[in-house]
């Protein structure tokens, strides 16, 4: 068996896009998401799904002070909308859900921002 390096395997490792949103959905001060690639489900009893985040972003710091998240998937159809706005500005400095039109609920069994 070949060996390689183990950032070339990670990269054939098939991911899909998601948004990952978390904070108050009442304060647009409070709130926010991105878009991520590396997530996976980790367990079916209790239902848990892990996303690597960077500590430096925005909605880690939010996923912290509320410690929950939602995960929303994104169809091919809408990557480039996910991208342009949950990929490319940080929630530090913009409202992404009134830029995409999209009215922020509360989630219905964690404490986190959905849609």
């Amino acid at each position: 068996m070949k060996s390689i390096d183990v950032f070339k395997a990670l990269d054939l490792v098939p991911h899909t896009l998601i948004i990952v949103t978390a904070g108050d959905p009442d304060n647009p001060s409070r709130r926010g998401g991105l878009t991520a690639a590396w997530g996976t489900r980790v367990s079916w009893d209790p239902p848990l799904y892990a996303v690597s985040i960077a500590p430096s972003r925005y909605t880690y710091q939010l996923i912290k002070e509320f410690n929950a998240f939602a995960v929303h998937t994104v169809s091919k159809k809408l990557e480039d909308a996910a991208m342009n706005i949950f990929g490319s500005l940080s929630g530090r400095d913009a409202d992404k859900f009134k830029l995409l039109g999209i009215e922020p609920v509360k989630a219905r069994r964690i404490k986190a921002v959905s849609r």
